[in-house]
Order: C-alpha cells, then sequence, then structure tokens
C-alpha cells in the first residue's frame, strides 16, 4: 500500500498518531512496540480507505474537495466511524496482549524482547495472535480457548511417543493459560529434511487424519499447521466437538480441512487443505474472494534437497499410517476419551464455534467499506440481507430469533474490522459472543455424547472401509494438483 498509495498512508499515520500515541494508553511503552502497532493499524486502515481512495482518484477528484454533503461525504463520514471502532478495538487488545505477555515473562523469570504479529484475522474485540521472546526463546500468544489446541497435542503427542519420535508437549510447552487466552512454546517449521523425515510426515500425517475425524476437529487447513522436524504439527486448533446443531460443512475428512478441501472461486478452484499446494489470497472488492494460481511453497509441507515433496509419491506411506493411526486411536480409546471428557467437564471450558465462513465476513466487509451508487444505509441494509440468507449459516433450521441475533453481532464485528468470533462452553445449547448470549430452544448433544457417537461411528465402520474412504480422498486431491500444473 505504501507505493500504491503512500499519501494514504501518510494520512492514516497522522490520523493514528494524533489519536493514540499522544493518548495515555500507550505512554510508558517503547518505541518499537509503537512502530509494530502503527505498521499494524495503517495495513487495518489501508483496508477500510483503500476502495475508496482509488475511486475518488480514478474518478479524477481530490479527497479534500469532496462535499460534506454529499452522498460521497457521508461514506467517508461513515468509514471514519469504522476506523474509529477498528483503532479503539486494536489499540486495547494490543495493550491487553502486552499486559498478558509481560506476566508470562515474569512466570518465565525473564524480561521481553522482542515482539510481532503472527498474521491472522482480528476478533473478539480486536484481538491478534502475537509472537515474543523471552530468556532467548520464542513463545506464542493466542487470544482464544486453550482446550481444543491442548487436547490435539495431548493425543498427537501420544501418537509421538508411541512411534519414538519428537515430544510435542515438551517441544512447545503451555506456559500459561485462563479463560480467553494462553501462552505456549513457539513451533517454527523445519527447513529442509530428509527422504526419511519426508516419509515420516506422510505416515504421521496419516494418523493425524484419524485423530481428526474422531475428535471431530475442523479448520485443520495450509495456514494452521507447520511441519516440524518431520511432523505435521496443528498451530492452530480452535474449533472441535461441533454438537449436531451444526451442519456438516463436507464429507468426512474434507470437513477437516486436512485433505481434499477446495474453495471455489471466480478462477477456477484452489486447494485450501494442508498439504495442497499454498494459495495467495486476492479480494474482488465486491463480489467474491477469489484465489490466484496456487504457489508451491508452503511452511507445512516437507522439504528436500530435491524441493518440496508432495503428498503424491509417498501415498504408501499416509495409507500405513492411517492403518497405524486407527488401530492405535481405537486401543487408546478409553484413555483420549477420559482426557477429553475431563476437559470439558473442567472449569472455563469453551470451544471457537464456526457460525459461518469467514471469507464471506472478508467480502461482506469490503462491500461495507466500498463506495457505490447505494447509499451508505442501503449499503449496511444489503450487507444485514446478505448475512440473514439462512443457506451461509452452519446452523441447522436456524431460528428467526437467532437470525436477527447471529446478524446484529456479526455487523458490530465488521463494522470495526473484526472477523466475527463465537464460542459454546460445556452447555451446547448457548452460543456466546463478548456483546450477547443466544439460548437455543431445540435440544443439543453435549460434548461428550458427540465424541463417543464420533469414536463409534469409526467403530462401525472398520478399518478397511476408513482407509477406503482416506485413499478415495487422496486420489482425488491429487487428481486435482495434477490438474493445477496442467493450467
Amino acid at each position: 500500500m505504501e507505493q500504491e498509495a503512500p499519501e494514504l498512508v501518510y494520512a492514516i499515520r497522522s490520523k493514528i498518531s494524533s489519536r493514540i500515541f499522544q493518548g495515555q494508553m500507550m505512554a510508558g511503552f517503547p518505541e518499537a512496540f509503537r512502530e509494530i502497532l502503527m505498521d499494524q493499524l495503517v495495513s487495518a486502515g489501508g483496508e477500510i480507505f483503500l476502495p475508496t481512495w482509488f475511486a475518488i482518484k480514478t474518478s479524477g477528484l481530490n479527497v479534500r474537495g469532496v462535499s460534506k454533503g454529499s452522498e460521497m461525504g457521508r461514506h467517508m463520514d461513515y468509514l471514519d466511524k469504522c476506523f474509529e471502532k477498528m483503532v479503539e478495538c486494536r489499540l486495547e487488545g494490543f495493550v491487553r496482549a502486552i499486559g498478558r505477555i509481560k506476566h508470562v515473562c515474569k512466570m518465565l523469570d525473564g524480561e521481553l524482547g522482542g515482539v510481532s504479529f503472527a498474521g491472522g484475522d482480528p476478533h473478539n474485540g480486536g484481538q491478534e495472535t502475537m509472537v515474543f521472546e523471552s530468556g532467548g526463546r520464542k513463545f506464542v500468544y493466542k487470544p482464544t480457548f486453550s482446550t481444543p489446541q491442548s487436547l490435539l497435542f495431548h493425543v498427537l503427542g501420544m501418537v509421538c511417543r508411541d512411534l519414538g519420535v519428537i515430544d510435542i508437549e515438551r517441544a512447545a510447552p503451555i506456559i500459561s493459560v485462563e479463560t480467553d487466552w494462553y501462552a505456549r512454546g513457539f513451533v517454527e517449521s523445519s527447513d529442509i529434511v530428509g527422504a526419511e523425515d519426508c516419509d515420516r510426515f506422510y505416515f504421521i500425517f496419516g494418523a493425524l487424519c484419524v485423530v481428526a475425524l474422531a475428535l471431530r476437529f475442523i479448520d485443520l487447513h495450509f495456514e494452521n499447521l507447520v511441519n516440524f522436524r518431520g511432523v505435521p504439527i496443528p498451530i492452530d486448533a480452535e474449533f472441535m466437538m461441533a454438537p449436531s446443531i451444526f451442519k456438516v460443512r463436507g464429507r468426512g475428512i474434507e470437513e477437516t480441512g486436512l485433505l481434499g478441501s477446495f474453495v471455489s472461486a471466480a478462477n477456477g478452484i484452489s486447494d485450501f487443505s494442508v498439504i495442497g499446494l499454498s494459495i495467495r489470497r486476492s479480494c474482488n472488492l465486491v463480489q467474491s474472494v477469489g484465489y490466484t494460481f496456487p504457489q508451491h511453497f508452503s511452511q507445512h509441507l516437507p522439504v528436500s534437497i530435491d524441493g518440496v515433496k508432495d503428498i503424491g509419491g509417498c501415498r504408501g506411506k499416509f495409507k500405513e499410517g492411517v492403518c497405524w493411526g486407527y488401530d492405535f486411536l481405537l486401543s487408546h480409546e478409553e484413555e483420549i476419551l477420559r482426557v477429553c471428557e475431563a476437559a470439558i467437564e473442567a472449569p472455563g471450558y469453551a470451544v471457537r464455534s464456526l457460525v459461518r465462513n469467514s471469507s464471506m465476513y472478508k467480502v461482506l466487509q469490503l462491500a461495507l467499506y466500498t463506495p457505490s451508487p447505494l447509499s451508505v444505509d442501503e449499503r449496511v441494509n444489503l450487507v444485514k440481507k446478505r448475512l440473514r440468507n439462512r443457506k451461509s449459516i452452519l446452523i441447522n433450521r436456524a431460528q428467526s430469533s437467532f437470525v436477527d441475533w447471529l446478524v446484529e453481532m456479526e455487523l458490530q464485528d465488521l463494522e470495526s474490522g473484526d472477523i466475527p468470533f463465537f464460542w459454546m462452553g460445556s452447555d451446547p445449547g448457548m452460543l456466546f459472543h463478548k456483546n450477547g448470549i443466544y439460548a437455543f430452544s431445540n435440544r443439543v448433544e453435549v460434548p461428550q455424547a458427540v465424541l463417543r457417537k464420533s469414536f463409534g461411528l469409526l467403530r462401525k465402520k472398520g478399518r478397511r472401509r476408513v482407509v477406503a474412504e482416506l485413499s478415495r480422498s487422496l486420489n482425488n486431491h491429487c487428481r486435482n494438483i495434477r490438474y493445477f500444473r496442467m493450467r
């Protein structure tokens, strides 16, 4: 954005400087921290103002020449309000995060060193994942619930210990856990590995697929996993054990995001799964989110001296891993269920709920920010209308009262630059948002029942059928990869 619109960047920085860094909230923060936050806010401000800035420039007008009483003037006022909300949210989230990170450093008997944003969407009041250093080690601060990540690490740790490879829980130890945030060791993706590591990666990946199916994990796509010393490590597990009110978004393994998760776009179909080709996202400002031609570069695939090694040449190892993972999971079923159920029954248990696809939020956010022949009120009402579309809501038989509540919560987040964030506790009949709670009237299965039913379904299918289904998904996946290469 600095190269495309330097004067816009300057204007946004001026707005931020005059409003924030002269105030009391950032008093005492080192200059380096202020600059990190400034860069993040400028980037977020660019998302709000850039579509309008380009529209004004291409029409031959001057931003300062826009009349306050005109429709464009009212649009600019609306953007200023969105910008104010965004800045307030992000600033509060940053100050809260630094306070928590300093507390963690104190627990570690160290000083807070470098801090950086890890990327990803802001949510739940402008909060974002951050990486920080203390005592020469790297850690990650996650403003979300720890239970899904901890349970997946625990079960995958059992797998790795049985195979005699790395101890995941020791490699990325949990340092601090609170109700809605945690800090743990940072898992860094490995550089070049040997052929043996590549084989092990896809063997364990096969086992991980079975684990994800049993624990009903979703959203484990390519951004949420790294290759750590030849072991696939999920680093952003938030969604698990979705209760029966939630729709199944795909078929089996495709639902998890690990294998065969393809996203339709205007320029074709792109692979969004862990073992696919990574994707550079581009946005049509009003209509849809598109994906450019996939790039064969990744933090999540093993890389040998010959380059990235995809799963095509390791199908045998993958199938062996599925067989081994199936046997391992069912032989340790009671132990895993006991650990999971204890976590569910613990005070403060919560997991994030995927109520709608986040790509849709991005599209609608851009529709709010982008000038059009419609007035501000008409654009807001159009966004509300799209949000009321029941087909896009991942809740079965959504009632009118729920849709109205959902739209109200979502719009508040969208206008402040947040991706809407919802969660559930041990009572699956309650859906939470930072600004409200919704109680479902229909009976909902408790997480423990969902979990036991999931294990029961795996056992009923049998190893041969599970292996056949995953092999079929893998074959379809590899066919699609060949399709991309031929384009």
